[in-house]
């Protein structure tokens, strides 16, 4: 489902790149207005928080969001659309940056948390590449034009907007495909399940299935790059098997260990969810990068854990539910990282019906309830504002 949703959306990214080919400036106005008050409106879309920050858009405000924090006191506000509200796989901020898209310039843009907005143009280039921006890098499309041809370049920008890979032709060859277009083929997702990335100046292309050092342009066949990856590019292919996102290397296998495990997270701060069934009964632990248990698995009961998420601060389970969808009489509990139970939400707040969907990040649970949004400290289930 998530990666059907990411390729929708990429899609969609893909499409509104078409614009300005000319390179002149966007001459970006200031569209964001800074407020610092308090947030007393009913919301009717949102999305999670991270890195401290959510977006919202409330009744009544037609094509206007609010960035908040966790005390709903409004930080800024904007006409330009976030994409994290508009799917909410997406983090709102990463790498202290937001991705909106901007109706007047119909391309993709970043926000930063003081409201600042920079379009591509305002660094000269055609378009941003956002899949490796958890990594702090922006991949930018250049497209020199004038009415005879047009020079395609690309390269790589930090979250400060500043070279660190200077445009050129030869990067964009490379990391394109050799067609009419010179499509480029890096994900341009902010998703987690995107499979480039860069570790030792080595970028890896997923769609062309190999590496590319950044520093000198020469490309390599990944076989002849050993690279050990960080857990957190492992992607679980199966339950209990972590490979490189190259899909070569198993890094983790944790199915000769654990004959009941059923599910596991993508890896934070060294450590994985675990889910695992038996005897008709469910239980979790966190696993580490050995694929030892962190402390001894405590049991959630005999409703089926549906949801779980894991975002390296806390655990938070889901039960009777399908994927993202709670009924009035579902589970749903927080833990500490040492599987110690925090919180059990009172769900008769929810309507029995299937329009109660939650999620979590940063701490805070987000319940959309009769098609209201509500945020909730995890601690405690208190409403944050």
């Amino acid at each position: 489902m998530k990666k059907c949703v990411g390729l929708i959306v990429a899609f969609i990214l893909l499409l509104s790149g078409c614009g300005n080919v000319n390179n002149k400036p966007d001459k970006t106005e200031n569209i964001v207005k800074l407020t610092g008050k308090s947030l007393n409106k009913e919301i009717i879309a949102a999305s999670d928080f991270s890195e401290g920050l959510a977006f919202v858009k409330c009744k009544g405000e037609k094509d206007k969001y609010f960035c908040i924090n966790k005390k709903g006191e409004i930080v800024f506000e904007t006409n330009e659309q976030p994409i994290s509200i508009v799917d909410g796989l997406i983090k709102p901020f990463v790498s202290g940056l937001s991705v909106i898209y901007s109706k007047k310039f119909n391309k993709e843009g970043f926000i930063d948390k003081k409201g600042k907005i920079v379009m591509p143009n305002d660094v000269g280039a055609f378009k941003f590449e956002v899949g490796l921006l958890n990594q702090g890098y922006i991949i930018a499309d250049v497209r020199e034009s004038d009415f005879q041809s047009s020079v395609y370049k690309a390269g790589i920008l930090d979250t400060n907007f500043n070279w660190i890979v200077e445009p050129s032709e030869q990067f964009r060859n490379l990391i394109s495909r050799d067609d009419e277009d010179k499509t480029i083929v890096l994900a341009n997702t902010l998703y987690s399940f995107s499979y480039d990335y860069i570790i030792d100046d080595y970028l890896y292309v997923d769609d062309l299935d190999k590496y590319i050092n950044i520093k000198t342009m020469e490309e390599f066949d990944k076989s002849s790059i050993q690279i050990s990856l960080p857990s957190n590019f492992w992607s679980c292919s199966s339950a209990g098997v972590f490979t490189g996102t190259e899909g070569e290397k198993t890094y983790l296998d944790l199915t000769p260990k654990y004959d009941t495990l059923t599910e596991c997270s993508k890896y934070f701060n060294g450590k994985s969810l675990a889910i695992f069934c038996s005897g008709a009964k469910y239980y979790f632990s966190l696993i580490d990068e050995q694929g030892n248990t962190v402390f001894e698995p405590k049991e959630f009961g005999t409703e089926k854990i549906s949801q779980f998420e894991y975002d390296g601060n806390y655990i938070v389970l889901g039960a009777k539910s399908t994927f993202h969808q709670i009924g009035s009489d579902s589970i749903i509990k927080s833990y500490d990282l040492k599987g110690n139970e925090l919180a059990t939400m009172d769900t008769s707040i929810l309507d029995n019906n299937k329009n109660n969907i939650w999620s979590y990040n940063d701490g805070v649970l987000l319940l959309k309830n009769n098609n209201t949004y509500t945020y909730y400290d995890v601690n405690d289930f208190s409403e944050l504002f």
